[in-house]
């Protein structure tokens, strides 16, 4: 997983739920052999996987050149290990190319096949909230590990406490709306949210012939957990202004006078990430502003290397059904009208 890339998911939506790689990460001059260590680990996926690569330089060679090379983007003989950090249990994970694993690499600087990633199940870790973990990196003849991870502590599942006290939602026109996770004493620390809206789509001149869509409301992203006196607090609210949910269906949907449109239902999801999206939030904001240096945060909790190891998790509620309120703003309203809604 690039680093600069799971770094922006971390301030844009925590959507932590792909290690497809992006080609942005800048190669490392002058220095050769430096491993670099991307990966995140969830209670809520069924595998996981971790990224090791090698910074690269040569100074007879472009560093663009090099990089579609892949001997000079991987080790031939590493090996990846979890740690669960209080048994010292050992979990050696298995070289894979995510191209088959359904996590292609996007065409760019880097060389896109092979692309090797390393992959456990998560059913040989038996994860548990709390539970603290480390990533190892060693090869054949190294005496220790080539790199190694900070302890990271495993993020437990939320909950969707609001708005579950209605089946029914109710984004309005002229009231706020929100939604509180429950976070508990799980090591979470930033959240966001996700509203997924579905609905049909019709020609016209034949209402029968419905396809189903959904699009995205990116709700919430970034948002701090709470702390009180030095505890955390129970509850984290994300929210939205009146008529938020509006206007983001009216810059999403395309205005067709041909077309007409039924909203069906809407789901929610919660992503959280743990303590390492916090520092590395706080690194970044730091370098942002009138007094920020404008550079890219360095920031990195990977020994002897460079990178990101960290815990994420999610949760998703569906088929919320919505108020009539709602039917009728989005037949109405200023922002809806013109979508034909139905």
């Amino acid at each position: 997983m690039n680093l600069s890339i799971l770094l922006k998911t971390a301030l844009a939506s925590l959507v932590f739920s792909t290690v497809a790689c992006k080609n942005d990460l800048n190669p490392v001059e002058g220095r050769k052999d430096i491993p670099v260590i991307f990966g995140a680990i969830s209670i809520t996926d069924t595998a996981t996987y971790i990224r090791v690569e090698k910074a690269f330089a040569d100074p007879t060679k472009s560093a663009l050149d090099i990089a579609q090379i892949p001997d000079s983007l991987y080790y031939d003989d590493a090996t990846v290990t979890l740690v669960k950090v209080k048994s010292n249990e050992r979990f050696i994970l298995k070289k894979v190319d995510g191209n088959t694993e359904g996590y292609p690499r996007d065409k760019g600087v880097f060389a896109s096949a092979p692309n090797f990633i390393y992959k456990i199940k998560n059913n040989q870790l038996n994860l548990a909230a709390d539970q603290t973990w480390r990533v190892e990196v060693q090869r054949k003849s190294d005496v220790k590990p080539l790199a190694e991870s900070k302890a990271v502590s495993i993020v437990g599942v939320n909950a969707i406490a609001a708005p579950l006290n209605t089946v029914v939602l109710n984004f309005g026109l002229t009231n706020n709306t929100s939604i509180r996770v429950e976070t508990g004493e799980n090591s979470a620390r930033l959240y966001d949210a996700n509203v997924i809206f579905n609905y049909t789509e019709a020609p016209l001149a034949n209402p029968s012939q419905t396809t189903t869509k959904k699009v995205i409301w990116k709700y919430a992203a970034g948002s701090s957990r709470a702390f009180f006196n030095g505890t955390p607090d129970i509850t984290t609210t994300l929210r939205q202004p009146a008529g938020a949910f509006y206007d983001f269906l009216q810059s999403s949907l395309i205005v067709d006078p041909n077309i007409v449109r039924k909203a069906i239902n809407v789901d929610i999801e919660v992503n959280a990430g743990g303590q390492e999206f916090s520092d590395y939030v706080n690194s970044a904001s730091a370098n942002t502003g009138i007094t920020g240096s404008q550079s890219i945060t360095s920031f990195t909790n990977i020994d002897r290397g460079l990178g990101l190891f960290v815990s994420r998790s999610n949760v998703k509620v569906s088929d919320f059904k919505l108020s009539q309120e709602m039917l009728e703003n989005l037949k109405s309203s200023t922002q809806t009208k013109s979508l034909n809604f139905r």
